[in-house]
C-alpha cells in the first residue's frame, strides 16, 4: 500500500476568494479547516456523515448546529460520508505526481541495470603468457580499459539519476524553487545515489522532515544540502513525528475502535 501524504497544499488566494468561506464566522473557519485536516487523514479522504462526530472533530461541540449549514456547503454527501471535492483534488494529484516520480525511478533502475550487463566499449582483456608477469602493453591497456569503464560509468550515472524528479517533488512539498541542475545540489544527489538510496527514499525523507521541522525554527534546514547530507540515512529511519491534529485523529480513532 502507498504511504499517503503527511501534508497537502494550502492556497491562500483560493481560501480568501471562496464564497463558502467567506459566509463563515472566523468560529466556523477554524472548525472548517480541523474538518478539512481530519478528512485529509483518513485513507479515503472523507468524513462520516454524523452530527455528533463532526461537532466533535470540528472542535465546535455545542456550538455545531448553529455553524453546520455554512459548513456543510463546502462538502458533497456520497453515501454515509462526506467528502471535499476541492481536498480530493489535491489528493488526487499529489498521488499522480507520486506515482510518475516512483515510475520514473523504476524506469532509471531498469537503464542501469541494462547498461550495466553491455560489454564496456574497450574494454578488452589481454592475457598474459606469464600468468605472474604482466608485460608493459597489457598494463597499458588494462589502464585504459579502467580508465574507459570509470568514464563510462560516470555518463551513465549522469543519465540515470533522477535529478529532475527528485527536486520537484522537494519544490512541490515546499512551494520553493530549487534548481535541479544545480552542481551542488546534484553533487548530495549522487553522493547518495551512489550508496543505494533511489526515488523513493528521497521523496520519504522529503515528507518525513516537512512534517516535523515545517511548523518550527528548523523549517529554515528544508534544503538540499541538509536533507542529502550525511544524516540522510537516518532521515529516511526515523519515525515519522505526528502533529497536534495528527497525534488528535489517531487518539480518536483508537477511541472509536
Amino acid at each position: 500500500m502507498t504511504k499517503k501524504s503527511p501534508a497537502f497544499q494550502f492556497y491562500p488566494k483560493d481560501w480568501f476568494s471562496s464564497r463558502n468561506v467567506r459566509r463563515m464566522t472566523l468560529e466556523q473557519r477554524g472548525g472548517y479547516w480541523e474538518l478539512l485536516c481530519h478528512e485529509w487523514l483518513e485513507d479515503d479522504c472523507s468524513l462520516p456523515d454524523d452530527d455528533d462526530e463532526l461537532a466533535f472533530l470540528s472542535g465546535l461541540n455545542d456550538k455545531w448546529p448553529e455553524c453546520s449549514k455554512n459548513i456543510r456547503k463546502c462538502f458533497e454527501k456520497r453515501g454515509k460520508k462526506l467528502f471535499n471535492l476541492r481536498l480530493l483534488e489535491e489528493r488526487e494529484k499529489q498521488e499522480a505526481f507520486r506515482k510518475k516520480c516512483s515510475d520514473a525511478g523504476r524506469k532509471s533502475g531498469e537503464v542501469r541495470r541494462n547498461k550495466d550487463l553491455e560489454p564496456k566499449v574497450g574494454a578488452t582483456i589481454v592475457q598474459p603468457k606469464d600468468e605472474g608477469t604482466l608485460n608493459s602493453s597489457s598494463s597499458v591497456c588494462s589502464l585504459q580499459s579502467s580508465s574507459s569503464i570509470a568514464s563510462s560509468k560516470e555518463k551513465d550515472l549522469k543519465d540515470i539519476v533522477p535529478f529532475k524528479d527528485i527536486i520537484s517533488h522537494l519544490n512541490g512539498l515546499l512551494d520553493t524553487h530549487y534548481r535541479h541542475t544545480s552542481q551542488k545540489t546534484q553533487s548530495y544527489i549522487k553522493a547518495r545515489w551512489n550508496e543505494g538510496y533511489r526515488l523513493d527514499d528521497f521523496m520519504r525523507v522529503h515528507e518525513i522532515k516537512h512534517a516535523e521541522w515545517k511548523d518550527s525554527h528548523m523549517a529554515q534546514f528544508l534544503r538540499p544540502e541538509t536533507l542529502y547530507g550525511n544524516k540522510f540515512e537516518s532521515y529516511l529511519n526515523q519515525k515519522e513525528t505526528l502533529t497536534k491534529t495528527e497525534q488528535l485523529a489517531k487518539d480518536i480513532k483508537e477511541a472509536f475502535e
